[in-house]
């Protein structure tokens, strides 16, 4: 089956094609049959015949299928969704009133370097110039803002 190679070294070479396929779709399915295929070359080296190496790649990869990948998807595979980016990181930030915030939209607050329009969350608040808001929320070009919770610290 395997010509001259012995058959423990290509269960071996697959693994690591596997193990080089999963950087590129990064979903740890590939990388499971890697491990497959590293248990394959293991029963290959003590000597198992092709059936029952064929048999454990299949088993040991539908069993880390089953109970690893969750783990892995758990763990290794944060995507990042848990930091916010852009107009989302300014969800929850402390900042400053420059032109008195009230329900008619003409109030302006100023985000680091930029300053944006504001609303307030409650059309009955009047936030004066200098006040200090925080963001509860981004709709376009705009933001929501309250007064801010006692025990929030960031800014």
């Amino acid at each position: 089956m395997f010509g001259q190679v012995d058959p423990w070294i290509f269960w071996g070479i697959l693994a690591l094609i596997f193990f080089i396929l999963e950087v590129f779709v990064p979903s740890f399915w590939i990388a499971i049959l890697g491990i497959g295929a590293i248990a394959a070359g293991f029963v290959a080296f003590l000597g198992g015949d092709t059936t029952l190496q064929v048999a454990v790649l299949s088993i040991v990869s539908i069993i880390c299928g089953l109970f690893l990948r969750p783990v892995a998807l758990k763990y290794i595979y944060k995507s990042g969704n848990n930091i916010p980016t852009n107009a989302d990181a300014l969800i929850g930030r402390k900042v400053s009133v420059i032109k008195e915030v009230t329900a008619n939209g003409a109030g302006r607050v100023k985000i680091g370097g930029e300053t944006w329009r504001a609303l307030p969350e409650n059309e009955s608040d009047v936030f004066p110039d200098e006040t200090v808001v925080i963001v509860k929320k981004v709709e376009g070009a705009k933001v929501i803002v309250s007064k801010p919770d006692e025990n929030s610290s960031e800014t």
